[in-house]
């Protein structure tokens, strides 16, 4: 009988690392619907900086590997924590090559705030965790990610302050 307990336990286990980031997106999209219905807005129309975008290499980059690199080879990771708890930490942009991945640049979730959030927060409406959970919605929504790969291209192809 302990045999099967055993089995079950880590059955349930299993279950609930393969599930755990698919509930985790789930929140983050139920809480951020909720919140941007009740302001009547749209996760596409709020407004966010690339300020505390974290380089790797002083740019523009003398390395060949990254100054000739197309945009195309600009890919995005999620890097997350935990199996059990998983939660998004923050966003990797990578240069994917046939010899390596160079990692340029890094995006930390707690740092990419969007002013509407901070209005929110500053009036009290709104608690950090909600805060947290919108912006990490904000931040792998597609069109967002496609946003910061090409700004770091472009900061890349032409310098931080140009």
């Amino acid at each position: 009988m302990s045999w099967f307990y055993g089995i079950s336990l880590l059955l349930a286990f299993g279950v609930t690392i393969m599930t755990s980031k698919y509930f985790y997106f789930l929140n983050i999209t139920k809480t951020t619907e909720n919140l941007l219905n009740k302001y009547c807005t749209k996760l596409e129309d709020l407004d966010y900086s690339f300020e505390e975008i974290v380089y790797f290499y002083s740019l523009p980059s003398h390395i060949s590997a990254i100054n000739q690199a197309t945009k195309s080879q600009f890919k995005i990771k999620l890097d997350y924590s935990h199996f059990l708890m998983t939660q998004l930490n923050g966003v990797y942009i990578e240069i994917e090559s046939d010899h390596a991945s160079i990692m340029l640049a890094y995006l930390p979730v707690d740092d990419f705030m969007l002013p509407f959030l901070d209005e929110l927060l500053n009036a009290k409406k709104i608690g950090p965790r909600t805060s947290q959970k919108v912006s990490q919605a904000k931040l792998i929504h597609p069109d967002t990610l496609n946003e910061i790969v090409n700004e770091v291209y472009n900061q890349v192809q032409f310098g931080r302050y140009n």
